[in-house]
């Protein structure tokens, strides 16, 4: 069954509590290639936690996606409205999740760290198989 038909044969599952009180989810058998998470499906399309480096005025930014080298062409291309200012833009590191629940968490945890130890994150887990650091980026 294809992804469509899997996905409209859960909503057909799907039933609401006498009272409106929420939603029941049936028991959704786990097939390869989809994870349920919370009232959405999955693929096993991994997401991304990148760093990426203004060469212009040496600022970092953290970010997450589920389309590397598009998102970093965006970036670069000036569409998105906070890197626009500070082209052009260099990747640093970027680590793989399984997904975007995963991804958005370490995501919001590096966007809270200080430069120096954003820094610091990017020497030590650079050189891992898992974060892949780019040999570009002067800094690391």
């Amino acid at each position: 069954m294809n992804t469509i038909g899997k996905l409209a044969q859960l909503v057909q599952s799907i039933s609401f509590t006498p009272r409106g009180s929420g939603v029941r989810i049936p028991h959704f058998p786990q097939e390869k290639g989809f994870q349920f998470e919370g009232l959405f499906l999955f693929s096993d399309m991994p997401f991304y936690v990148y760093i990426i480096r203004s060469i212009k005025n040496d600022k970092y930014y953290i970010g997450q996606t589920n389309n590397l080298s598009d998102r970093l062409k965006r970036h670069n291309a000036g569409y998105e409205k906070f890197t626009s200012s500070y082209l052009p833009w260099e990747l640093c590191i970027y680590l793989k999740k399984p997904t975007r629940s995963e991804a958005m968490r370490l995501e919001r945890k590096l966007k809270n760290l200080s430069r120096e130890r954003i820094e610091k994150f990017i020497v030590k887990y650079g050189g891992q198989d898992e974060p892949s650091i780019s040999p570009d980026c002067p800094r690391c």
